[in-house]
């Protein structure tokens, strides 16, 4: 996340084709009968945005597969502190247009750097047990 230079992103790159190889990869194979050489990878390069909010819209409920109801998995920084598994995020439900549960957890958050990668970071005491988005977001 937030690789700056066209010789980093290269780099990256390199590294994603090399997670193939991997002795967790190469087994992984093995063990499910795929072949080595029938794998497929692909990078995705994105240009970066830097959100004070970042999450996850479900347009089912996946705890309860309810299509009628909307959940919002959201953190403040980066989505990459919930992918990490460093945060619990809020959880927002929402029905026929207005929010029916929410769930406040306190935060951690991961933001950006200026000059390339990120950073874990604690939220100050008073915003870690705020809601990351406020209801006229949700």
């Amino acid at each position: 996340m937030n690789i700056i230079s066209k010789e980093a992103i290269y780099q990256h790159i390199s590294k994603c084709w090399a997670s193939l190889f991997t002795e967790r990869a190469v087994i992984y194979r093995l063990q499910n009968g795929f072949d080595h050489r029938k794998v497929h990878l692909s990078v995705i390069v994105q240009k970066m945005v830097f959100p004070q909010v970042a999450g996850i819209l479900f347009t089912a409920d996946p705890v309860t597969s309810n299509r009628k109801v909307l959940s919002i998995d959201a953190s403040f920084g980066l989505g990459e502190a919930m992918v990490r598994g460093i945060v619990n995020a809020d959880i927002y439900k929402v029905g026929n247009g207005k929010v029916i549960d929410k769930k406040i957890s306190t935060k951690k958050a991961i933001y950006a750097l200026k000059d390339g990668g990120t950073k874990e970071q604690q939220i100050e005491p008073e915003r870690q047990n705020r809601q990351a988005l406020t209801d006229e977001q949700i």
